[in-house]
């Protein structure tokens, strides 16, 4: 009897002493939003996003916002720390994107997300940078954007991609009809003083004349809210082009095809990201159903990857059935990449990271699984490494289009 007591007693003192060893709220392996053997400073993390809800581009910031709520980003909390997210609109202008700018900051944002148009994020970016904020945008692709603002980077492709891009998808739908690439005529009609049509075009005009050996018959420009353009129409047809290049705003773009309805029949119509909006098959009056027309984005919404799907069920669901474009897409993303961003500051600071550690964490970033592709920042020139998407742009939606390219 004594023999079994001290070892009841023995198995006892081994069973309290295994007790203490244990943490306080260990629940046997399950990740910890919190290690309580260190000490972080609890506290609000405030992030400005500047996106364009009223304007000519009002589409792709309403869809952005929805994006970038549904990422979870706004409220997010890490260990103590939560996110206030403010969200601004810039009414599509970039003296308006650098005084909202300006105001987040003077408000205590310490990270910024936007623009979309790559005219506004170089006004707001600009503007950031002087107080040392990073700037993500999450659709802005203006190539020189981050060769000449240190504090600026991107969730997208820039228009180095997509103009080479566009240029091979003309190149492999003409060569179906037998049309091969060094006999390719393409006309280029873009926007006036606008970067984001500028760079597209010359990037598209480069790799059909240097890459394709391709020949450039007319490049003609239009101004913006052109009501009638049909004289620059009709010299385009006159060019008798294979293929005709309109890197513009969805805007700007529906009016064109309206007025080229007739014209334009017998050529490819291609375009770029920026004619992705809902708006687009409205102002284009019908004129989408009698052209062929095809373009370069970051999503579509009918493609069949598990993300692709995932994402657009979630959207749907949580936004009454509408259906995401590639600025929905691209704010989600954004949302991803600053959660993981959020979260190594967070570990870095203790508690809530300054605007430094939150540009270093996001210039870090590794691999984020986004909706429009694998996310890595180089963080020496501040990009990405993605590819577009084609899409066929039918009368009132866009289609997936599996091309060899």
């Amino acid at each position: 009897m004594l023999r079994t007591g001290l070892w009841l007693t023995v198995l006892v003192l081994f069973a309290l002493v295994a007790a203490g060893c244990t943490e306080p709220g260990d629940n046997g392996g399950a990740e910890n939003d919190r290690d309580d053997e260190e000490i972080y400073e609890e506290g609000t993390l405030v992030i400005g996003a500047i996106l364009p809800q009223s304007g000519e581009n009002a589409t792709y910031g309403e869809e952005a916002v929805n994006g970038l709520r549904l990422s979870g980003l706004d409220g997010f909390t890490y260990k103590g720390v939560t996110v206030d997210l403010q969200i601004h609109d810039n009414n599509s202008e970039s003296q308006m994107t650098r005084t909202r700018v300006e105001t987040m900051i003077q408000d205590g944002a310490e990270l910024i997300i936007g623009a979309v148009a790559s005219s506004n994020s170089r006004a707001g970016a600009a503007a950031a940078s002087r107080e040392e904020i990073l700037m993500v945008s999450p659709a802005s692709t203006q190539v020189a954007l981050t060769q000449e603002i240190e504090h600026f980077t991107r969730v997208c492709y820039t228009d180095a991609v997509q103009g080479p891009v566009a240029a091979d998808m003309a190149a492999s739908l003409l060569k179906a009809d037998g049309i091969e690439p060094e006999e390719l005529r393409a006309a280029v009609l873009f926007q006036q003083g606008n970067a984001y049509s500028i760079g597209i075009a010359e990037e598209f005009r480069r790799h059909i004349t240097e890459e394709l050996g391709g020949t450039i018959v007319e490049n003609v420009q239009f101004q913006r809210d052109d009501a009638e353009i049909h004289s620059q129409i009709r010299r385009i047809a006159a060019s008798d082009p294979h293929v005709v290049f309109i890197p513009a705003y969805y805007g700007e773009v529906g009016v064109i095809l309206r007025q080229a309805r007739e014209d334009w029949q017998g050529s490819y119509i291609v375009g770029a990201d920026g004619w992705d909006s809902p708006e687009l098959f409205e102002l284009a009056g019908g004129a989408l159903g009698d052209l062929y027309c095809y373009i370069t984005s970051h999503f579509v919404a009918d493609e069949d990857r598990p993300e692709v799907i995932d994402f657009v069920d979630r959207y749907e669901r949580a936004f009454d059935g509408a259906r995401p474009g590639a600025m929905s897409a691209l704010g989600y993303d954004s949302g991803l990449v600053v959660i993981d961003a959020v979260k190594r500051a967070i570990d870095d600071a203790k508690g809530v990271p300054d605007r430094h550690q939150l540009r270093e964490a996001v210039l870090a970033t590794q691999g984020v699984q986004g909706v429009t592709g694998e996310i890595t920042i180089d963080p020496e020139t501040r990009e990405v490494t993605k590819q577009p998407i084609l899409a066929r742009v039918t009368e009132d939606s866009l289609t997936f289009l599996d091309l060899e390219r």
